[in-house]
């Protein structure tokens, strides 16, 4: 076994299992969707990931609607301390 082949293979598993919960994962309140934002399926799939491979940290590059549904359903998640997701905002100058 090479290193790294059992980290893969825990993702692979989890990356399935996630796709298989994946329209099980409640957004109805979500709605409406901006037309920017991913589709719901999509932010379905993100939670699902969430949930099977609970990461210790999650860094994400959003437009708001998928950054809003990570932190509310990381708090949703067994054994986690409420008010411990936290959304930092970083604006980039493009100017």
């Amino acid at each position: 076994m090479r290193p790294g082949d059992e980290a893969v293979a825990t993702v692979l598993a989890a990356l399935g299992n996630a796709l298989v919960q994946t329209g099980r994962v409640d957004l109805s309140w979500v709605h409406p969707l901006p037309p920017w934002s991913l589709s719901i399926d999509a932010l379905q799939l993100l939670v699902s990931l969430v949930k099977h491979l609970q990461p210790a940290h999650i860094l994400e590059f959003g437009s708001g609607v998928s950054t809003q549904v990570l932190a509310i359903e990381v708090e949703l998640l067994e054994g986690f301390t409420k008010g411990m997701a936290t959304i930092i905002v970083r604006e980039i100058n493009t100017k």
